[in-house]
Order: structure tokens, then sequence, then C-alpha cells
């Protein structure tokens, strides 16, 4: 089934709080009539454009007269009726003279609504859903933040972990929230868009839900639920860096001789540097097609390790050659399933083959939380081949999935644990997430 393109433009005013306006289709509409809906039309055009099209038709307000706060991620939805799935592309404007509007004839009547009271109207399918991906708006430094997260194919999870830290702080400093609740609003926002900018990677979700939690948890003041994040954020900080030394600690006793690697973690480079003095090289594939790998050679070089960059393709065979093969994780699952750079799956099974350990450097925030597994991201297809003939396709999958029974042992701040440990950690994560996921 094709997805069909639609808009969906939420309206909002703020004098005396913040209410959204929602709309009740006519008899006339040929989908949902007699629901309430944003103002939504069919994307005939780009739309950015589209949005702006359809608030000028439907409510009589033109460009000018709307600002944009905010533009979500698109998300499908579906008309079991007629048998359609439709993607939504949802937007929020700022409208500040809401008396100006004007009904067309697909809507009987309209209503300005607190958000958190949408789900007691008969909707539009996922309406609530589209409403949270842009409802409340937040500072442009956040946007920026997680825009500069999502696009980074070169930084290893912890320092973005620590990206996120920093812009959760700018969140929380930066708002002009009036009151606890909306303040809660804007920081459950701003901790979803940091924990899902890029999904294959279970520490933004973990360390997202954990800024979260102080917000979410009892009722203070407003100025104490402020301070109270801000003092989070900054313990979280220490612990990432707490949780590196044990994790570091924990390698002490295991690696030895010559390694394998692939890519770039800043975590199994700092376990590697430590472990100089017993080891005797290092083996490097490059991570094609960004080649962070390189990134990885350099930083050892410069510590004074010996080590050798391989292609992903000959790393493999020099596995046979080596101690252990050591890789870090973007995501471990509670099953014990490892996501990490495309080529760790190749590298585990090459292990297997010769018979030498793989070691899995994760600490806690890798441990995903979620039931449901992590996606697998794709890059630009250009990075793959910038200027194919036209009947090639290009497949740039940036992870892959290595299966549990492949990993000989997991190094983590707790010493190296097997799978059960795994389990029993995610177990203990899900709650806070499932907590920022709740609405």
């Amino acid at each position: 089934m094709q997805p069909i393109p639609v808009v969906t433009g939420f309206l909002l005013r703020r004098d005396g709080g913040d209410q959204v306006l929602i709309l009740r289709r006519s008899s006339r509409v040929r989908s949902f009539p007699g629901r309430w809906a944003g103002v939504s039309g069919h994307a005939e055009e780009p739309p950015d454009r589209q949005v702006l099209v359809e608030i000028e038709e439907e409510t009589g307000l033109a460009p000018a007269a709307v600002r944009l706060l905010a533009k979500g991620p698109p998300l499908a939805a579906q008309d079991r009726e007629r048998g359609r799935l439709y993607t939504v592309h949802p937007y929020l404007f700022e409208v500040e003279r809401p008396e100006a509007l004007r009904l067309d004839w697909e809507h009987t009547a309209c209503k300005w609504v607190a958000p958190a009271s949408l789900g007691r109207f008969r909707t539009v399918p996922r309406l609530a859903d589209a409403l949270a991906a842009v409802y409340p708006p937040v500072s442009p430094e956040i946007e920026c933040a997680v825009k500069g997260i999502r696009e980074d194919a070169s930084s290893g999870a912890r320092e973005l972990a620590r990206r996120a830290v920093d812009a959760f702080v700018l969140a929380v400093t930066g708002s002009g929230a009036p009151t606890v609740a909306v303040l809660k609003a804007e920081l459950r926002r701003a901790s979803r868009m940091l924990g899902e900018s890029r999904p294959s990677m279970a520490s933004l979700a973990n360390i997202a839900a954990a800024l979260f939690e102080v917000v979410a948890e009892g009722e203070k003041g407003l100025e104490e639920t402020k301070r109270l994040a801000i003092q989070r954020a900054v313990a979280l900080g220490r612990d990432l860096d707490e949780t590196l030394e044990r994790t570091i600690a924990s390698a002490r006793g295991v690696l030895s001789g010559t390694i394998v690697t692939l890519s770039y973690s800043s975590t199994v480079v700092e376990v590697l540097k430590a472990q100089r003095g017993r080891l005797s090289g290092v083996l490097v594939g490059e991570g094609r097609p960004g080649l962070e790998g390189r990134r990885t050679a350099e930083c050892l070089a410069r510590a004074g390790v010996p080590v050798t960059i391989a292609t992903d393709a000959a790393i493999v065979s020099l596995v046979q050659e080596a101690d252990a093969v050591v890789v870090g994780a973007d995501a471990v699952t509670s099953a014990g399933a490892v996501i990490n750079k495309a080529g760790t799956y190749a590298l585990a099974l090459a292990a297997r083959k010769s018979r030498k350990p793989i070691f899995v450097v994760a600490d806690w925030t890798k441990i995903w939380p979620r039931s449901r597994p992590p996606s697998l991201e794709s890059g630009p297809e250009g990075d793959l081949w910038p200027q194919s003939p036209d009947p090639v396709a290009r497949s740039n999958v940036l992870f892959d999935v290595t299966p549990p029974e492949l990993v000989t042992a997991f190094v983590t701040e707790d010493g190296c644990v097997d799978r059960r440990c795994i389990a029993r950690r995610a177990r203990e994560l899900r709650p806070a997430v499932k907590r920022l996921d709740s609405r």
C-alpha cells in the first residue's frame, strides 16, 4: 500500500494559556466526516509549502499571520474504512490574532482546546500523536542540538550522550515556562527528541529517560524543578566519566596480545589505550564508507599503541592472527544481540570460526530498554558511491546485528558479564523509558 502524503497544521494561541485549534470536518469531505482534526490536506506541493496553503484556505489566515514554531517527523496513520495509509507531516504555528480566523466549507465548527484535552474528542487517526510530535515547541538551540546529533556520523555513542546532557541543560535554563506543568511538557518533548535522534543508539534513549526522570517525579515549584533537573544532568555527566573508568578496570584482566577492532568507538579507544602495556598490537578495520577507523588508529598511535589499519574486507581474515576481537556497541538488546557498525557481525563470525573470543564493550547506557528492537540507521546514499550510474541501487546501512551466541562476554562497568546480566539491567532501565514515552 503506497502511503499518501498529507500535512496537518496545528494553530496555537498563547493569550491566557496555551490552546490549539481543532476543526470538525464537514459531511462534504471524503475522509473522516464529522471528526475533529487540525488544518489538513493532501501534500500536492512540498509539505512546508502545502501546510501554509491549507491554513490560508481553511482558516483565512495568510502565511504572514502565522509563525512556525515546530516541524515534527512524519508518522503513519491508517484509514481502515477506506483501506488507505497516510504519511502525516505535522506542524505547529503560533497565531497572534485568532479572532481573524474564518472557516471554509470543509469544516462545520472549530474549538480552541488545551493540548492535554485532545483525547476527549473523536478525532482523525493519530491526531494526538501528531500534536505530541510538535507540542510544546522547543527552543531553536535544542532543534540545533538534535540536528547536530542526528547528522554526526563520526562521534561515538558516549560522546553523543554527553552532547545530549548539555542540550538538556540548555532546555532547562532557556525555558520561559510559566508553570511546572508547561516546563514538564517542554522537557518531555526535548528529552524525547534527544532520545529519538539516533534510533540505533541506546545511550541516547537511556540518557534522555534518566534526565527527564527527576522532572517527572513529584510536585515541586518551578525554580526547584529547574534546579533539580540541572543537578541531575551534572550528576549524569559525572556518571558517564565514572562508568568509563570502571569499564576500563573491568577490561584489565581480559585483554592482552593482539586485538582486532572495527570503525570507531570512544569507549573502545579509551579501553585499549589503558591496556597499551599489555597489547602487542591492534588491527583496525577502516569502517567504510565514513572511514571512522582512521580516527581509532590515530588515537591509538598517539597513545603509543602499535596499530595497523586494514580494509573492512581484509580485517575479517586477520582475526585468525589475533588473540581477541574487541568491539563497541550502539545498542545491546535484552537478549544480548549487539547493534554496532556494519561489519561487526562478519568479525564475530570470523572469531567463532577461528575460535577467538569476542568482547563487546558496553556500559549501562548501551543496553536497549524497549521491547521492540532498535531501528538500523542508514547513511546518505551518496556517501557510498557519489556518482553511481542510475540503474545501480545503493544500500548504505550503517549498522548490523550480531546474535548473542557469538559474543564471549560483555565488558561493563560491573565487570565481564553474560547476557543474563544484560537482561536484568534492561528490566531495570525499562520503567524510566516507559515514563518518558507515556503522555
